[in-house]
């Protein structure tokens, strides 16, 4: 349950601390109040979006903390369990919000997301709103309700489930459809460029090889002049070999006169001679390679071919292999369309077997539920001055898969004896609505974990025995939860175990606030009822009607 709300700076309220107890609690005021502040804090502390303007004038920050008592089976902690949070026992939830629209959450005073704050809210109160019932003319929103009845939110995780890995699948068919009609599209012009490029035959780094070619060639006769000359210097019949021949000719003459010193100077000479032999046949080897790098204009043409190819395609030179290899994968992939698509659409053909079993088991399960449902809501309506009608869950299969399945469910009623059965956002009148909505939540309060519910002029549009009734039930639903009804009924008031005023005043500093009373005593219990009945004077009459209400002497 709800054990303990703490407002500080929000809307109307300065400060503003509730000890909240078990049972029915109404809270009754005049209108404009501030009772809607309250609901927007127990909102706000619960996820709802931030807004600057809930925070109260000329205040930095507002805070909002919701303290919770509960079961420790409850199921709250084991989704804070599945989020890496312990907790048990007591749950202390914190919202703070700053001018610049800025807030920041708590649990048990360690920061959590909104989104986090959100689901747990959800967990934790139903706040039934003025305008709830405005969802019940929209029959989209009652397939939600029957899931809700019937549990079925696992079959409902599996149809979402199925649904976008079908989609998925029929995209990645679709796409790859489109990607091969452009394929084909260009596939003369990439067969063109292919036989094009194949026959320019691009090296990787051939750019850089023709032009150290073409500059060695620019040079190639200054360069053939002077290998020449060296080598003719160095040739066995010029003067410097000469010289060495006859030297060591002279030497040899006198070798067997001095051979231990003479031979070892023989020797040397011989090795000069023939390292100048290489040198020279090294020379004429350069020569011989230096003439077979070509012309100039071959070089040359091999650039502009190559160049020309390269700005053709808008790519470097070095790159023209790669765009040819590249150009050779897509016509490959057009020639293997067939294997990829079938793949694909196998895929997809599973994904949608997947989704029409998983339709058909939700369906079944939705059926089952439809009229359990039905038989329980009408089982409330006797209690709610709706005995003479007729609430009936239609569930029919439809031809157009959806996210939620393939179901049309419809809330059909036929109010009064003898009148026609129609969907029940277009027969029912408004607090025909009202009071079905509250059948609806009595029912679903029943499988439902949320321990807190919340009533916002649940009674709108109707009063008399009606609004009795009402109260009355929801008096009973508070043996099992905590009910919070925001009423301006005197009859739903008088059910509650606590009720409590909301008031706002002026300060002596000018500024209006939001108050906060809880009534004790039976007296004054039956005079706060006989003012709602009779308005700001106090009759004898009203107090009469109050303690009829109330049910006391």
């Amino acid at each position: 349950m709800l054990a303990h709300l703490v407002i500080q700076n929000i809307v109307l309220i300065e400060t503003l601390s509730l000890d909240m107890r078990k049972g029915m609690t109404v809270l009754t005021g005049e209108t404009g109040a501030g009772k809607s502040i309250l609901l927007d804090s127990l909102g706000l502390v619960l996820g709802a979006r931030a807004d600057s303007g809930l925070l109260r004038k000329g205040a930095d920050k507002g805070t909002v903390t919701a303290s919770f008592e509960l079961p420790l089976n409850h199921s709250v902690f084991a989704y804070l369990a599945d989020q890496d949070f312990d907790a048990e026992g007591e749950l202390i939830i914190r919202r703070t919000l700053t001018a610049d629209g800025k807030s920041k959450a708590y649990i048990n005073d360690k920061p959590v997301s909104v989104s986090l704050l959100r689901n747990l809210g959800n967990m934790l109160i139903d706040i039934h709103g003025q305008f709830a019932t405005h969802g019940l003319m929209d029959s989209k929103a009652h397939g939600a309700l029957v899931d809700n009845f019937g549990g079925l939110y696992a079959d409902v995780v599996k149809i979402n489930d199925a649904w976008r890995t079908w989609s998925k699948a029929k995209k990645a068919v679709i796409d790859h459809q489109d990607a091969l009609d452009k394929a084909k599209a260009d596939e003369e012009y990439l067969t063109a460029c292919i036989e094009e490029l194949s026959k320019t035959a691009p090296e990787k780094g051939e750019e850089y090889i023709l032009l150290e070619k073409r500059q060695r060639l620019q040079h190639y006769e200054a360069i053939m002049e002077g290998l020449n000359e060296a080598f003719q210097a160095l040739d066995g019949d010029k003067a410097t070999n000469d010289s060495l021949y006859r030297a060591i000719r002279a030497l040899e003459k006198i070798a067997d006169k001095a051979a231990d010193k003479i031979d070892p100077v023989i020797q040397q000479m011989d090795a000069h001679l023939s390292a100048l032999r290489d040198i020279a046949g090294d020379i004429e080897m350069m020569g011989h390679d230096w003439g077979n790098d070509g012309n100039i204009e071959h070089v040359d043409d091999r650039l502009h071919e190559l160049r020309a190819m390269a700005r053709k395609h808008n790519v470097l030179c070095d790159d023209l292999s790669d765009l040819l290899d590249d150009m050779r994968g897509k016509i490959s992939t057009i020639q293997n369309n067939d294997k990829i698509m079938d793949e694909l659409v196998l895929a997809e053909r599973q994904a949608e077997a997947q989704y029409m079993q998983q339709a058909d088991v939700l369906s079944r399960a939705r059926m089952g539920v439809a009229d359990d449902l039905g038989t329980q809501i009408m089982a409330e309506l006797p209690d709610l001055k709706l005995g003479n009608a007729i609430f009936r869950v239609q569930v029919e299969r439809t031809d157009v898969p959806t996210l939620n399945g393939m179901d049309d469910v419809k809330f059909l009623i036929q109010t009064n004896a003898g009148s026609p059965e129609g969907e029940l956002g277009k027969v029912a009148s408004g607090g025909e609505l009202s009071r079905i909505m509250l059948a609806l939540k009595v029912v679903l309060s029943r499988t439902s974990p949320v321990p807190v519910m919340v009533f916002d002029e649940v009674d709108s549009g109707i009063g008399g025995s009606t609004a009795d009734a009402v109260g009355e039930r929801l008096y009973r639903m508070a043996d099992n939860e905590q009910i919070l009804v925001v009423t301006h009924s005197p009859q739903v008031a008088a059910k509650a175990n606590h009720h409590w005023i909301v008031a706002k005043a002026e300060t002596d500093a000018g500024m209006t606030t939001t108050s906060v009373t809880q009534i004790e005593g039976e007296a004054d219990r039956v005079d706060e009822i006989a003012r709602m009945v009779s308005g700001a004077s106090l009759t004898d009459e009203a107090r009469a009607a109050a303690k009829v209400l109330r049910n006391v002497a």
